[in-house]
């Protein structure tokens, strides 16, 4: 008797809600099992304590690839701790917790080809971003389900770092290559994407896609959740240094008009020293309006007012002084 390969997934998926009813039963008689709730519970304690559960997730996005099975089971362990813990009277400790190891977790399942699966555990969290949205797209392509795939990325919207990449994606997979190139050729002739790591995987595309027979795409992009992952180059950490300053100038730190920040352009941009920095209201690519323009300095993190009005940069005690806006 011979098995397909739906067949094989149904008897593999089967076999892992097996172990993972047997794994998670409160009432497990052996003593091995009992330890490993134990053992959850006490990592859970511990990042109740404070201690981050990131360096967590990244162990788990380490051993995912050499034992995915396994690592399924541990997440699953360990959110039921986690919410065995949740309902103690002392507990005030809140995050995205689960929100994450869900994600980690449809992701694992995303790569065993298992995606309703992987759907299923997406939608098990409650924390709904733009992140999620992308995977679900994913999936739903991986289905060939392409009008729920475009509905989930076009949710992601304008403002999200990849949603161009992935939108040109989806258009390769619906076989229209003529969309995805020019999607793909904005990305490239645009300066403020070349910090982002899906800016040479955008320029791969437009490479293959001007071949005489080129080899269109079959999936959308996913988005790891793994902390570890840079979604900029090197530029990141300035340009998170430069979000941290801007939060702390007074004037921005006590404005609600002033909820919004963004860098307009960064050195790979203008070939300058400085960032330009725009403080204020709205969604960045919508209706984002500006009350202040910043400079920035790349070597010394310096911070000008800049006077788009004149053209002039200006220190923060002079436009503080003189009241300029």
């Amino acid at each position: 008797m011979s098995f397909n390969k739906s067949h094989m997934r149904n008897f593999f998926y089967l076999f892992l809600i097996i172990l993972i009813v047997s794994c998670s039963n409160s009432q497990s008689k052996t003593l091995k099992k009992r330890n490993v709730c134990k053992s959850n519970l006490r990592e859970i304690k511990a990042m109740i304590n404070c201690i981050e559960y990131d360096s967590l997730l990244v162990r788990y996005y380490k051993e995912k690839d050499k034992n995915p099975l396994g690592t399924i089971l541990k997440i699953d362990s360990l959110i039921n701790a986690y919410r065995i813990e949740k309902e103690s009277p002392n507990f005030i400790w809140d995050c995205n917790f689960e929100s994450e190891f869900y994600y980690l977790k449809a992701e694992i399942l995303y790569k065993l080809g298992l995606y309703e699966n992987s759907l299923q555990s997406l939608k098990m969290s409650k924390y709904r971003c733009c992140k999620n949205a992308l995977a679900m797209a994913c999936n739903f392509t991986k289905l060939s389900m392409h009008d729920s795939a475009k509905a989930y990325i076009d949710s992601i919207g304008f403002g999200y770092y990849i949603y161009d990449y992935a939108l040109g994606n989806y258009y390769e997979t619906i076989k229209n290559k003529s969309k995805a190139l020019e999607i793909y050729n904005s990305i490239k002739n645009d300066k403020c994407c070349k910090h982002y790591v899906y800016y040479n995987l955008a320029i791969s595309r437009i490479e293959e896609l001007e071949k005489n027979n080129p080899k269109l795409l079959d999936e959308i992009y996913f988005e790891t959740g793994n902390p570890n992952f840079e979604v900029c180059d090197s530029d990141d950490e300035n340009r998170d240094k430069v979000f941290e300053l801007l939060s702390q100038i007074e004037e921005v730190k006590n404005d609600p008009e002033c909820n919004g920040k963004w860098i307009y352009e960064g050195p790979y941009e203008n070939g300058k020293n400085y960032y330009w920095a725009k403080v204020g209201k709205g969604m960045v690519g919508v209706n984002f309006k500006t009350k202040y323009d910043f400079i920035i300095y790349k070597e010394t993190f310096d911070i000008m007012y800049y006077d788009t009005i004149k053209n002039d940069f200006i220190s923060l005690e002079e436009w503080r002084k003189h009241g300029i806006k």
